[in-house]
């Protein structure tokens, strides 16, 4: 067996390797990936799906966030938000930040169960932005949705309650793009 921190060191680099290569965490369990490390990577261990998508995910993400952080504070950011399905046919509410021309993920939000609405998307709009502030420490300027029923009304409802902000529907979505 290796040291404990050369251990911990490889168990990171592989749930980068998972991540970076779209790879199913149920892999990490799987023998043949053991018996391909324990052939060509003697000593070493590979971690269990679970504590891949659990410790050294969740490390990796706050690393992330972290850096992100550093590169963005202070500045100014628009948000986009927009309803889709993820690969398990979950409905979701994800949105973005774009600062300095670069664009960065805010929240995905579950919305099974939850209504489709704009006075609900305003509740999460607004809670992104105020969690973009704090996380992040940016100036939010702006936000972009689809122009479906509760995107209309979440612009007008996020124009009225901070008239700040510049509302736009999202011209992507108006030619189909």
């Amino acid at each position: 067996p290796w040291a404990s921190g050369l251990q911990q060191e490889f168990s990171q680099d592989m749930c980068r390797l998972f991540v970076a290569c779209g790879m199913s965490w149920n892999m990490a369990d799987n023998p043949e990936i053991h018996l391909f490390t324990d052939k060509w990577i003697p000593g070493s261990t590979v971690p269990g799906r679970r504590v891949l998508s659990g410790t050294y995910l969740d490390r990796a993400v706050d690393e992330v966030r972290a850096k992100t952080k550093v590169r963005i504070q202070g500045k100014i950011a628009t948000g986009q938000c927009d309803g889709w399905k993820n690969i398990a046919k979950t409905s979701v509410v994800t949105s973005v930040m774009t600062v300095e021309n670069e664009t960065y993920l805010v929240r995905t939000h579950d919305m099974t169960g939850e209504p489709k609405t704009g006075d609900r998307l305003l509740m999460l709009v607004t809670s992104d932005i105020q969690y973009m502030s704090t996380e992040y420490g940016v100036k939010t300027i702006g936000w972009c949705t689809d122009d479906g029923p509760d995107g209309k009304k979440m612009r007008r409802l996020l124009g009225l309650t901070m008239p700040w902000l510049i509302t736009l529907a999202c011209w992507s979505h108006q030619i189909n793009l």
